[in-house]
């Protein structure tokens, strides 16, 4: 017995194979709530609030280990609590927020040990009161902590900190004045290049600063000369990308040593959600009006000069995140992307490939014709090459 493939090829996605075909395709089988956050730290790690009672919200981390993805212990924060980042660092998942932990002997900053969660320190304001930690990153051997904090345990680290095996250090070492006069809230880092933002006035003596740009540990600044709030920030090599502005205006900038809008066929960036670099391309989260087009809700890079809208068959996209080739994103779409794979929340870009579903049967005759006797199998799901 053979299985035939019926004539009649239905193609997911409304792309064929001459076209350039593309597809978001599930990510394993993840099947919690849509992530409140999603990372690529070399593994794919979400987060996802499953419960919440009168006293304490409930938290699933799942991270995907390139073959499966793993399901950690929950984790127990405060009913209020908020996450705003994640990191691998010392083989360890890290998570940062504004919360409680162990009911207020930790805050701030938790990670799992590979038995079970444990608090890092206790993240105080000027005012003395519980703090944030707004984003995270990686420089050299340590990682790097920005936020709204004042004082970690008994240490005076304004705003952004280092960390290394136990210990918290002032990022700008033996440098007083370098340090910011408010909040750090976004930061990426490379081995050459940070750049941070924040509601800092001054920073390095200078005021009005809406980005610092350290490049191999010597200060180097690039700021807007007009108020500006950044609320993302990417890296590709010592470029820096930002995003940011008033409400149903937004702009985004290439930085080098000036500030240069990316507009060309963009009319009008409404929203922008996420933005991050893959494959050496510039790829946000949002809702885009682009010359002759409508509003559309959804994914974009930017390449060669001109904004690309990769939605394709993922739509109501929450989240974007990038690392080394890998393009993931997580959202609540209405439409099922695989019938095999019922994981509708993570999924993987593949620019090169499409979906193909094709009827098939059991040809018990091997006469290439589907008789009343001849039961058609589950529906056989595939990639095929552009």
């Amino acid at each position: 017995m053979r299985l035939k493939i019926t004539s009649l090829l239905l193609f997911f996605l409304s792309c064929s194979i001459l076209s350039n075909a593309q597809v978001w395709y599930p990510e394993g089988v993840f099947t919690q709530n849509s992530p409140e956050l999603i990372k690529v730290d070399n593994f794919v790690i979400t987060i996802s609030k499953i419960e919440k009672d009168t006293s304490y919200s409930y938290w699933k981390v799942c991270v995907n280990d390139g073959k499966s993805w793993l399901n950690l212990p929950v984790l127990k924060l405060n009913g209020k609590a908020e996450v705003f980042d994640m990191r691998i660092y010392q083989g360890m998942v890290h998570v940062a927020g504004r919360f409680e932990f162990e009911d207020g002997k930790f805050n701030a900053l938790v990670r799992y040990n590979g038995f079970n969660w444990q608090g890092v320190s206790e993240f105080k304001n000027n005012s003395n009161n519980s703090a944030a930690i707004l984003c995270l990153n990686q420089e050299d051997k340590d990682l790097i902590i920005g936020g709204n904090f004042y004082t970690i345990g008994n240490d005076t680290l304004p705003y952004l900190g280092r960390y290394n095996s136990g210990k918290f250090n002032t990022y700008f070492k033996n440098c007083i004045s370098c340090q910011p006069n408010n909040s750090i809230t976004q930061l990426a880092s490379n081995d050459s290049v940070i750049a941070i933002s924040g509601q800092f006035t001054e920073i390095n003596n200078q005021k009005s600063k809406f980005l610092v740009r350290l490049v191999k540990h010597q200060i180097k600044d690039t700021f807007l000369s007009t108020p500006f709030i950044i609320e993302n920030i990417a890296l590709e090599g010592d470029v820096i990308y930002v995003s940011g502005g008033a409400a149903r205006n937004k702009k985004i900038f290439k930085v080098t040593d000036v500030f240069t809008e990316l507009r060309n066929n963009l009319d009008t960036a409404f929203q922008i959600g996420e933005i991050v670099t893959w494959e050496n391309q510039l790829v946000l989260s949002g809702s885009l009006k682009l010359s002759s087009e409508n509003e559309m809700n959804g994914i974009f890079n930017y390449n060669n000069g001109k904004w690309t809208n990769l939605s394709n068959n993922y739509s109501n996209v929450r989240h974007i995140a990038s690392g080394r080739s890998i393009l993931v994103a997580s959202g609540t779409p209405k439409n099922t992307l695989s019938i095999w794979n019922p994981n509708r929340f993570v999924v993987r870009f593949y620019p090169n490939l499409a979906l193909v579903k094709a009827k098939v049967f059991l040809d018990s005759n091997n006469n290439c014709i589907q008789e009343s006797n001849e039961k058609p199998v589950p529906i056989y799901t595939s990639t095929v090459h552009k």
